[in-house]
Protein backbone atom coordinates (compact mmCIF):
# COMPACT_ATOMS: atom_id res chain seq x y z
CA UNK A 1 0.00 0.00 0.00
CA UNK A 2 2.83 2.42 0.84
CA UNK A 3 4.36 1.88 -2.63
CA UNK A 4 1.38 3.64 -4.20
CA UNK A 5 1.56 6.67 -1.91
CA UNK A 6 3.25 9.70 -3.31
CA UNK A 7 5.54 11.77 -1.14
CA UNK A 8 5.70 15.55 -1.28
CA UNK A 9 9.17 15.29 -2.85
CA UNK A 10 7.87 13.06 -5.63
CA UNK A 11 5.00 15.44 -6.34
CA UNK A 12 7.39 18.41 -6.39
CA UNK A 13 9.85 16.59 -8.64
CA UNK A 14 7.14 15.57 -11.09
CA UNK A 15 5.78 19.13 -11.13
CA UNK A 16 9.23 20.59 -11.78
CA UNK A 17 9.91 18.05 -14.52
CA UNK A 18 6.61 18.85 -16.24
CA UNK A 19 7.32 22.56 -15.93
CA UNK A 20 10.79 22.14 -17.42
CA UNK A 21 9.39 20.03 -20.25
CA UNK A 22 6.79 22.73 -21.04
CA UNK A 23 9.47 25.42 -21.11
CA UNK A 24 11.64 23.34 -23.40
CA UNK A 25 8.75 22.77 -25.80
CA UNK A 26 8.03 26.51 -25.86
CA UNK A 27 11.69 27.26 -26.57
CA UNK A 28 11.73 24.63 -29.32
CA UNK A 29 8.69 26.23 -30.96
CA UNK A 30 10.35 29.66 -30.84
CA UNK A 31 13.56 28.33 -32.34
CA UNK A 32 11.70 26.55 -35.13
CA UNK A 33 9.91 29.81 -36.01
CA UNK A 34 13.25 31.45 -36.77
CA UNK A 35 14.53 28.45 -38.69
CA UNK A 36 16.65 26.79 -36.03
CA UNK A 37 15.88 23.12 -35.53
CA UNK A 38 17.14 21.71 -32.23
CA UNK A 39 18.55 18.24 -31.87
CA UNK A 40 16.06 15.38 -31.56
CA UNK A 41 14.95 14.31 -28.10
CA UNK A 42 17.23 11.32 -27.57
CA UNK A 43 17.62 11.64 -23.81
CA UNK A 44 14.03 11.66 -22.63
CA UNK A 45 13.76 10.37 -19.09
CA UNK A 46 17.17 11.77 -18.12
CA UNK A 47 17.99 14.95 -16.21
CA UNK A 48 21.24 16.77 -15.55
CA UNK A 49 22.75 16.74 -12.05
CA UNK A 50 22.13 20.44 -11.43
CA UNK A 51 18.45 19.84 -11.97
CA UNK A 52 18.44 16.92 -9.51
CA UNK A 53 20.17 19.05 -6.87
CA UNK A 54 17.63 21.83 -7.32
CA UNK A 55 14.59 19.55 -7.38
CA UNK A 56 15.62 17.58 -4.27
CA UNK A 57 17.21 20.57 -2.52
CA UNK A 58 20.51 18.73 -1.99
CA UNK A 59 24.13 19.81 -2.35
CA UNK A 60 26.61 18.76 -5.01
CA UNK A 61 28.44 16.75 -2.34
CA UNK A 62 25.28 14.88 -1.34
CA UNK A 63 24.62 13.99 -4.97
CA UNK A 64 28.21 12.80 -5.29
CA UNK A 65 27.75 10.62 -2.19
CA UNK A 66 24.64 9.07 -3.75
CA UNK A 67 26.76 8.19 -6.79
CA UNK A 68 29.77 6.99 -4.76
CA UNK A 69 27.80 4.61 -2.55
CA UNK A 70 25.85 3.29 -5.57
CA UNK A 71 22.53 4.58 -4.28
CA UNK A 72 21.81 6.41 -7.52
CA UNK A 73 22.97 5.36 -10.96
CA UNK A 74 24.23 7.88 -13.48
CA UNK A 75 25.73 8.46 -16.88
CA UNK A 76 28.64 10.83 -17.42
CA UNK A 77 29.13 12.62 -20.71
CA UNK A 78 31.41 15.57 -21.34
CA UNK A 79 31.99 16.21 -17.64
CA UNK A 80 28.28 16.34 -16.82
CA UNK A 81 26.31 13.77 -14.88
CA UNK A 82 22.86 12.62 -15.99
CA UNK A 83 20.32 10.67 -13.95
CA UNK A 84 17.28 8.60 -14.83
CA UNK A 85 14.09 10.22 -13.56
CA UNK A 86 12.63 6.79 -12.86
CA UNK A 87 15.58 5.94 -10.56
CA UNK A 88 15.18 9.21 -8.65
CA UNK A 89 11.48 8.48 -8.14
CA UNK A 90 12.29 4.93 -7.03
CA UNK A 91 14.89 6.24 -4.56
CA UNK A 92 12.30 8.57 -3.04
CA UNK A 93 9.72 5.77 -2.87
CA UNK A 94 12.18 3.34 -1.26
CA UNK A 95 13.12 5.88 1.42
CA UNK A 96 9.58 6.90 2.24
CA UNK A 97 8.83 6.81 5.96
CA UNK A 98 5.23 6.65 7.13
CA UNK A 99 4.63 7.86 10.64
CA UNK A 100 1.59 6.75 12.55
CA UNK A 101 0.92 10.05 14.28
CA UNK A 102 -1.76 8.69 16.61
CA UNK A 103 0.61 6.00 17.90
CA UNK A 104 3.50 8.46 18.13
CA UNK A 105 1.42 10.85 20.25
CA UNK A 106 0.42 8.01 22.56
CA UNK A 107 4.06 6.99 23.04
CA UNK A 108 4.99 10.56 23.97
CA UNK A 109 2.27 10.74 26.63
CA UNK A 110 3.24 7.31 28.03
CA UNK A 111 6.78 8.51 28.86
CA UNK A 112 7.58 8.84 32.57
CA UNK A 113 7.95 12.36 33.89
CA UNK A 114 11.19 13.64 35.45
CA UNK A 115 10.40 12.00 38.80
CA UNK A 116 9.80 8.61 37.22
CA UNK A 117 6.02 8.65 37.44
CA UNK A 118 3.45 8.56 34.66
CA UNK A 119 1.61 11.73 33.66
Amino acid sequence: MEDKKTTKDEVLLKHLLRQQQTHLRQLTALLERVGIHPRPDVASGWVEGTYVMEALNISRRTLQTLRDNHTLGYSRLGGKYYYLISEIEELLRNNYVMYNLARRGKEETDQPDEEGGRP
